[in-house]
């Protein structure tokens, strides 16, 4: 949610949007790691496609195992 929440914040807050990714990044680590489930039911409940898409393309500004993690989720 906060990957995907990130890309709607607007310009004018692009520090939240800064901040939203750092959250992100650390759950994604964490839930990969401790429980992969969860990771793979808050992907899964995103909205459509294009929200998945969208945070796909986020995962992109990410380190390199909060990626994996989301790639593994559309492998």
């Amino acid at each position: 949610h906060k990957l995907w929440v990130s890309t709607k914040r607007p310009a004018t807050f692009q520090a939240k949007a800064t901040k939203d990714l750092a959250q992100a990044e650390q759950l994604i680590e964490i839930l990969a790691d401790d429980r992969p489930p969860d990771l793979a039911a808050a992907f899964d409940a995103l909205p459509n496609k294009k929200a998945r898409q969208s945070v796909l393309d986020q995962s992109r500004k990410l380190s390199p195992p909060a990626r994996e993690a989301i790639a593994k989720l559309t492998a």
